[in-house]
């Protein structure tokens, strides 16, 4: 297990883990790359905005329904996209834990990522990383 000082960052998205395989992990964000070398998980969190939701009936809005272990980031070249940051899992471990983003954020809102200790999450959402069924995360990629 690595060291949990290192940050998690928290993703307050509307895409499912069909779409994070396609586009080979976290989807396009505006991330600052020296960043990730702290970030040990990446927490998602369901949004239903209309722009960005790909199922908005199958999970509840606020709900935690993916952890995954980080294991790097790339820089996305497909023209609609290019320059955004993919960030890579190695493994992942589907839960569900409903308001987890207004229990976490306090107050809800905007920015859909942000960055929290790694023990603060674990606490606060009550996961224990020992008890999950983690998965190898496999990436679709198809640019």
């Amino acid at each position: 297990m690595k060291n949990l000082q290192n940050e998690t960052i928290v993703l307050y998205t509307g895409i499912n883990l069909d779409m994070l395989e396609t586009e080979g992990g976290s989807g396009y964000w505006d991330i600052n790359e020296s960043r990730i070398k702290n970030i040990d998980y990446l927490l998602a969190v369901k949004n239903h905005n209309p722009v960005y939701a790909t199922d908005t009936h199958k999970i509840p809005k606020g709900t935690a329904f993916l952890i995954a272990k980080v294991s790097g980031m790339f820089t996305e070249q497909c023209a609609k996209y290019k320059g955004k940051k993919v960030i890579t899992l190695s493994e992942y471990a589907e839960i569900c834990i409903p308001n987890a983003w207004l229990s976490l954020t306090e107050t809800g809102g905007l920015p859909a990522r942000r960055y929290f200790d790694t023990q603060k999450v674990l606490d606060t959402l009550d996961i224990n990383l020992n008890k999950l069924e983690w998965k190898p995360f496999i990436p679709k990629m198809p640019c």
